[in-house]
């Protein structure tokens, strides 16, 4: 129960300070008690090249960044930090032999199954309305002025773009010792943005939404949707943001949320429950 024990020496150097052996029986539950790891090969089963390389960097660092002394990363970068670590933290009388902490305890493995990327293009479509304008009339019995609208028919451009990137990967920590599968998981990690706006080179703030068959004359089928709602979205539209995320932007969300899911559950593990 190296786990329990670390946090049980740990709490008694927190509120009593240096007593007795507590430090170096502190610091043997944790050279004992953690899991090494070592990255395997990830499989790259798509046809998008290196993309593997980069779901090992993320996970790399996401594993590492975890505030988990029990768990660590083996590679060049880090083993001699370890040697240094457990050197410092292991009595000299210890059975505690370095080298073989550094031997991985765990192994890493993993497959990208897919990896597709849909970079929309912008489309937009040419939309009827009508442009509202107030003015005043004077009745000519009782000179009071009253407010009258006038509708002039008016195109504008409704525009929208969707990019989209969808990954499916899958994984497994295999203990080097018994070779049973500490954890394992398989996930679906996607990342969208999409855009929706209109367009329109007049006073947007008198734009009304609506209908027309013909510009030059009236005509039955002419519509004009002068109600609250329909100009709340229409306004909504015109002022929605015209920038959309780059598919690489996406890319790096979808990288970061398969590293950020395999460090939770990585981190979750615990072989003493």
């Amino acid at each position: 129960m190296y786990r329990k024990s670390y946090a049980s020496f740990d709490q008694i150097l927190k509120t009593q300070g240096s007593y007795k052996d507590a430090k170096e029986l502190r610091d043997e539950a944790l050279a004992k008690g953690m899991i090494t790891i070592t990255l395997g090969s990830i499989e790259n089963k798509t046809r998008i090249d290196g993309i593997n390389s980069i779901v090992e960097s993320k996970v790399k660092s996401a594993v590492n960044g975890l505030n988990n002394p029990f768990i660590k990363i083996i590679d060049k970068q880090n083993t001699n930090q370890l040697i240094e670590e457990q050197q410092r933290g292991v009595n000299q009388g210890s059975d505690i032999q370095v080298g073989k902490i550094l031997a991985a305890k765990a192994l890493f493995t993993g497959a990208i199954m897919k990896f597709s990327i849909d970079a929309g293009k912008l489309k937009k479509q040419d939309k009827r309305g009508y442009l509202k304008e107030e003015y005043i009339v004077k009745d000519p019995t009782t000179g009071e002025s009253k407010k009258k609208y006038k509708y002039s028919k008016v195109a504008y451009t409704e525009y929208t773009q969707e990019n989209n990137v969808t990954s499916s990967f899958q994984y497994q920590l295999t203990s080097t010792e018994t070779s049973a599968i500490l954890v394992s998981d398989a996930m679906d990690v996607n990342a969208v943005d999409y855009i929706h706006y209109v367009a329109f080179d007049g006073k947007a703030n008198q734009l009304v939404p609506g209908w027309w068959e013909h510009f030059d004359k009236d005509s039955p089928k002419d519509k004009i949707n002068d109600n609250s709602n329909d100009i709340d979205n229409l306004r909504d539209l015109i002022k929605a943001s015209r920038s959309i995320k780059s598919i690489d932007a996406l890319k790096t969300e979808v990288y970061n949320g398969i590293a950020s899911r395999v460090a939770r559950k990585i981190n979750a593990y615990n072989p003493e429950e």
